[in-house]
C-alpha cells in the first residue's frame, strides 16, 4: 500500500467509528420500542424503585447523549490530526520530491521479496523510469545494478540488512537510456515490524556521476603529470611555504640522483638543510626564505651531498602556486644534476688558467732571456775585451818585469772569470738533462771552504770573514767549491761596498752547515724562493754588473745533487743569510768514493 493511503485510511476508520456508535443507538432504540423492551425495563424500575423512575430513566438518557457527544469529539480530534498529519506529510512529500535526490522507503535494504513502499519520482531525473515502473518490478534494483558492481553491491546490501547497520556505498548503475550513472546509495533503518524486527529502510540516492568523471579527468590528469615527472631526467618536488619547505611530495629520481628514498625525503624535514653544502647553505636558505615570502621566483645552483657521501652540483628551480585570490598554495620546483657541467666549467677556467699562467711563464721566459742575453753578453765581453787589451798591450810594448808580471795576473784573471762563465752555462745544461754524475769524496769542509775563499777574487774594498770548523763529509769537491764561489758572488754583487760578509760552516744534526750571510738590504720575502730559479735575478748594487742569473740556481741543483738543499732567510740582526745543508753520508753515485785526506786539487783555476 503506498504511504500516501495512510491519511484516507485514518480518516475512514473515525467516520466508520462514529456512524456505528450512531447506527447501534437506533438499533437499540428500535429493537426497545418493537419488543416492549423498554416498557419491561420501565415497570422494572417503577417496581423496583417505586417513585424513582423518572430520574432514572433521565440518567439513562443522560450518559447516551454523553456517550454521543464523546463520540462526536473523538472524530473531530481525529480528523484534526488527520489534517495535520496530511499537511506535514505534504510539506515534507514536497521537500523531499523537490530535492536533487530520489528517496525511497522498503522493507529491508534492497531485497527483491521486499515490497517497496515509496520511491520519489525524481528517479525519472536519474535512470529514466517512472515510479510506477519501479514500484512494480522487485527486480529493477538488481537488474539496473552495472554488472561489475553487482555482486559486491548485493553483499553490502546483505551485510547491513542482516547486522540492521547502516548502508552506504558508491556505484554504477545503468539508466534506461543506457547511460552509466554514479550513485552514492544511503540508508537506515528507521521502524520496527510486528515481530520486533527492524525492517522498515529509509533511504536516499544521490546522483554524483559529474564528481566521478571529474575524479576521472583529475586521476587521468594526475596519472599523465605524473608519468611525465617521473620519467623525465630531474627531480619533482611540491613544498610547503612555510619555514622549513616542508616537502609534501617528490618524485622517485631523488633516489636515482641523491640516494634518499622519497619517503625519507618527505619524512625527515631537516634532511634538505644538513645535505647542503655548508658554504652555500646561507646563500640557499635565504633565497628560499625569499621565494616564500615573496614569491618571486627561486633559482640557485649549490652542492648537495648524496646517502653515501659524495658532492653533487644541482640546479634547484621553483615557482609560487598561487590560489584564484592570490593566497599562497604550494612551491612546486626541479631539480636538475649538473654536476657534469660544473666540472666541465671548473676543468674550462683551469685550463684558461694555466694557458695564461703558461703565457705569463713565456712572457717570464722571453723576459728572462733578454736579460740573460744582455747579461752574459755584457760578461762575456768584459773579460773578452780586457784579454785582448792586454794581448795586444803586451805584443807591442815591452814593460818592466813587474808591470809585465801584472798584465798576466790580470790576464789570468779575466781568463778565469771567463772560464766559471762558460762552466756555469755548461753545468746548467747537463744539471737540467739529468747527465752529472756527482764523483764523492771524503773532504774536510771548513778547510775547503776557506781555501776557496782565500782564492776567490775579493774586491779590495769588501772584507769577507770565515768562520769554519772542521768537518768532514763525503761530497764532491768541485761543487762545494763552485757553491761557496756562487754564494760569495752573489752577495759581493748584491750588496753595497760597505756591507760585510761572513761565512760559516757548523755541524748540523746529520750532516753540515754552510751559510754565507751579509748585513745588506735582504731579499724580499716574495723573491726567497724565486731568485733559486734559472736567470731569475733579485735586486743588484751593481747595475753596470747585473749578473747572469744561474749562479743560485747552480747552488740549489749541487746541494740537491748531494741530496741536501739551499734557501735564503732574514739574517738575525739585519740582512740575508743564504745557507746550504749537506748530508753527512751521500748516496753513492757512479763515480767512487776516494778516502778521506786525499781530496782532488782545490785550485780555482783547475777545479770542476
Amino acid at each position: 500500500m503506498d504511504e500516501g493511503t495512510r491519511p484516507r485510511r485514518h480518516r475512514s476508520m473515525a467516520l466508520r467509528d462514529l456512524l456505528l456508535i450512531s447506527l447501534a443507538g437506533l438499533v437499540m432504540f428500535w429493537i426497545g420500542t418493537v419488543t416492549g423492551a423498554f416498557e419491561r425495563v420501565r415497570q422494572w424500575i417503577s417496581s423496583s424503585y417505586p417513585g424513582h423512575d423518572d430520574e432514572i430513566l433521565a440518567a439513562i438518557g443522560l450518559v447516551s447523549l454523553v456517550l454521543l457527544v464523546f463520540s462526536i469529539i473523538r472524530w473531530r480530534d481525529v480528523r484534526r490530526q488527520i489534517r495535520a498529519r496530511n499537511t506535514a506529510e505534504h510539506r515534507y512529500r514536497t521537500l523531499v520530491e523537490g530535492m536533487p535526490v530520489v528517496t525511497y522507503v522498503l522493507g529491508t535494504p534492497h531485497e527483491a521479496t521486499a515490497p517497496l513502499r515509496y520511491i520519489a519520482p525524481t528517479i525519472r531525473e536519474l535512470l529514466g523510469f517512472s515510479q510506477e515502473e519501479w514500484i512494480a518490478d522487485p527486480d529493477i534494483w538488481k537488474e539496473q545494478l552495472h554488472p561489475e558492481d553487482r555482486d559486491t553491491v548485493v553483499a553490502e546490501a546483505d551485510r547491513a540488512r542482516d547486522s540492521v547497520a547502516p548502508f552506504s556505498m558508491e556505484y554504477r548503475m545503468v539508466g534506461k537510456d543506457g547511460r552509466i550513472v554514479w550513485v552514492r546509495d544511503e540508508a537506515v533503518v528507521v521502524e520496527r515490524g510486528r515481530k520486533g524486527l527492524w525492517n522498515v529502510w529509509q533511504g536516499v540516492l544521490m546522483d554524483i556521476t559529474e564528481r566521478k568523471e571529474a575524479e576521472e579527468r583529475f586521476l587521468v590528469a594526475e596519472n599523465r603529470y605524473r608519468s611525465l615527472v617521473e620519467t623525465i631526467p630531474a627531480v619533482t618536488y611540491v613544498d610547503l611555504a612555510d619555514e622549513l619547505s616542508t616537502t609534501m611530495y617528490v618524485s622517485p629520481q631523488i633516489e636515482t640522483m641523491l640516494g634518499y628514498t622519497p619517503k625519507h625525503w618527505r619524512e625527515d624535514t631537516t634532511l634538505w638543510m644538513r645535505a647542503v653544502h655548508p658554504n652555500d647553505l646561507n646563500r640557499v636558505v635565504e633565497a628560499s626564505a625569499r621565494h616564500n615570502q615573496t614569491g618571486e621566483p627561486y633559482d640557485q645552483e649549490y652542492r648537495i651531498r648524496t646517502a653515501d657521501g659524495r658532492w653533487l652540483w644541482v640546479r634547484d628551480q621553483a615557482t609560487i602556486v598561487q590560489s584564484e585570490d592570490g593566497h599562497t598554495l604550494v612551491s612546486q620546483g626541479v631539480m636538475f644534476d649538473v654536476t657534469e657541467r660544473k666540472l666541465a666549467e671548473e676543468a674550462l677556467r683551469e685550463s684558461e688558467q694555466r694557458e695564461r699562467d703558461a703565457a705569463e711563464h713565456m712572457r717570464n721566459l722571453d723576459e728572462m732571456k733578454n736579460t740573460f742575453l744582455e747579461a752574459v753578453s755584457h760578461e762575456l765581453r768584459s773579460p773578452l775585451t780586457s784579454i785582448l787589451g792586454v794581448a795586444v798591450t803586451l805584443e807591442h810594448q815591452d814593460f818592466p818585469e813587474a808591470e809585465r808580471r801584472d798584465l798576466l795576473d790580470r790576464l789570468a784573471a779575466n781568463a778565469r772569470k771567463l772560464d766559471r762563465l762558460l762552466r756555469d752555462l755548461l753545468d746548467i745544461d747537463r744539471l737540467s738533462r739529468g747527465i752529472m754524475t756527482p764523483q764523492y769524496h771524503a773532504i774536510d769542509l771548513g778547510a775547503l771552504v776557506r781555501r776557496t775563499v782565500e782564492n776567490f777574487d775579493v774586491p779590495a774594498t769588501r772584507t769577507v770573514r770565515v768562520d769554519e770548523t772542521s768537518v768532514t763529509v763525503q761530497a764532491d769537491a768541485p761543487k762545494v767549491e763552485r757553491i761557496v764561489e756562487n754564494l760569495l758572488s752573489n752577495a759581493i754583487r748584491h750588496t753595497p761596498p760597505n756591507v760585510s760578509v761572513w761565512v760559516q760552516v757548523r755541524n748540523e744534526d746529520g750532516g753540515v752547515l754552510l751559510m754565507v750571510e751579509d748585513d745588506g738590504a735582504g731579499v724580499p720575502r716574495h723573491l726567497q724562493k724565486a731568485i733559486f730559479e734559472p736567470f731569475r735575478q733579485g735586486p743588484t748594487a751593481s747595475p753596470f754588473s747585473p749578473g747572469t742569473g744561474i749562479g743560485l740556481s747552480l747552488v740549489s741543483m749541487f746541494a740537491e745533487l748531494h741530496g741536501g738543499k739551499a734557501w735564503v732567510e732574514e739574517r738575525e740582526g739585519g740582512g740575508a743569510s743564504f745557507r746550504v745543508f749537506l748530508p753527512s753520508v751521500q748516496p753513492y753515485g757512479d763515480g767512487k768514493l776516494g778516502e778521506a785526506g786525499s781530496p782532488p786539487p782545490l785550485d780555482a783555476a783547475t777545479a770542476g
